[in-house]
């Protein structure tokens, strides 16, 4: 099992903690910007927004930020490979 960076691991548990959350959200957004009942539809919106976690592509997000992370690291990694050392340190 590959482990989790830290950075997708945080991501990914804020991100199902606001999905849990969705209606005290809502709820406190209303109660910061003064709209209530009719009033405010993008804050009703919010507080009735149905939320569905679906544990594949929840696993389908994580592999893919992870994936990317990868690339992007891969790529100046691979880059530095191909630079003699002497020549980075004359450039710094």
């Amino acid at each position: 099992m590959v482990p989790v960076p830290p950075g997708t691991a945080t991501g990914t548990a804020l991100g199902l903690l606001v999905c849990a959350n969705m209606p005290s959200i809502g709820r406190l957004l209303s109660a910061i910007t003064g709209a209530t009942g009719g009033g405010g539809a993008e804050v009703d919106f919010i507080t009735s927004m149905p939320v569905r976690v679906d544990p594949v592509e929840i696993a389908m997000i994580v592999g893919v930020s992870i994936a990317l992370s990868l690339a992007a690291a891969a790529y100046p990694a691979w880059r530095s490979t191909r630079v003699e050392p002497v020549e980075g340190l004359r450039h710094e």
